[in-house]
């Protein structure tokens, strides 16, 4: 196992070092760097995974992670959390967490989905210049005398399953994600999975002239981390009470990809098949033709959507 000795507690610096993956090729001028342009920042997201392997768990497993700009962490296929919360690059907040309860003897791995907004919003601020223009992650865990940390030895891809409607960024007005599902590698988060032909995830060194490449944190711009301020939101898993509709109709000429603006056209539009209003629902939908799902959770609810679907190897859906 290739791991690293545990500092001692009284250690500021963390055993980690920043990673994250190969930088796009500059599309900026040179001088963005000097006047604080936006030079090559973009929305991109990437997918992280350490294997490693235990021949005992200990009792527990103090980790802490943070990214830019927000993570979600899953061990073993099972998600832990996501974070960071809200916060200004000078003073970046770190997550805790015990991964005990998730790992096992034997094979492990550790998976992380990093998103980079990539231009400034309401929750997000970019690093200034002469930091990373790109998606970065840091990862440490105390295994008993040992440290596991994010380094060369992690793997990353680069995902184009995600992007975003035309002519917007990643943070405005009502939160919308276009996914390509089948560009998701199956089974990513999982063990078993096949990461090979993924990079190195390289540390990034802090470019700055007076940080002397240093890749550990503290270093420039995030400075010393500092812990999560507030507690993690929690909740149950919510299922829906009862569907509304489930109704096969005519593709309409769509106007733009916005979803709200591609519903109400298809609502426009005369049901051609109304299907059983249960869950779980099958329907086919033919070449030419959409499906509305409309569900009811009978009160107010907030948090992450899920969908469990299942088709036809190469199906399409809008």
């Amino acid at each position: 196992m290739n791991l690293n000795p545990a500092p001692s507690a009284t250690s500021l610096r963390w055993s980690c070092h920043w990673i994250g993956h190969q930088p796009r090729a500059a599309t900026g001028s040179p001088a963005d760097f000097l006047t604080g342009g936006e030079r090559d920042r973009e929305f991109s997201r990437f997918l992280f995974r350490r294997t490693f392997d235990l021949e005992k768990v200990p009792a527990k497993v103090p980790t802490r992670i943070t990214a830019d700009s927000r993570y979600v962490l899953w061990v073993n296929g099972r998600e832990v959390g996501r974070g960071p919360i809200r916060s200004q690059p000078y003073r970046h907040r770190y997550d805790s967490y015990d991964l005990a309860p998730y790992l096992t003897t034997g094979h492990n791995v550790i998976a992380v989905l990093v998103t980079y907004y990539g231009r400034p919003m309401s929750f997000w601020q970019p690093a200034p210049p002469g930091s990373n223009t790109d998606a970065a992650v840091v990862f440490e865990a105390q295994l008993g005398d040992e440290m596991l940390i994010s380094d060369e030895s992690w793997r990353v891809l680069r995902s184009d399953a995600w992007s975003l409607l035309s002519g917007t960024h990643a943070g405005e007005g009502v939160p919308v994600e276009i996914v390509d599902a089948r560009a998701v590698p199956r089974g990513w988060r999982e063990v078993d999975f096949d990461d090979s032909e993924w990079k190195q995830a390289p540390p990034l060194p802090a470019i700055h002239p007076t940080s002397f490449g240093e890749t550990r944190p503290p270093t420039y711009p995030f400075g010393r981390l500092l812990p999560r301020g507030i507690s993690q939101l929690v909740g149950d898993r919510v299922r829906p009470s009862r569907v509304l509709d489930s109704s096969t109709r005519n593709a309409p000429t769509w106007r733009n990809d916005h979803p709200v603006t591609r519903v109400t056209q298809a609502l426009l539009e005369d049901a051609v098949t109304t299907h059983a209003a249960e869950l779980p629902n099958s329907f086919d939908v033919l070449p030419g033709q959409v499906h509305h799902l409309s569900v009811d959770f009978g009160r107010i609810v907030a948090g992450f959507v899920e969908l469990d679907l299942e088709a036809p190897a190469g199906t399409e859906e809008e």
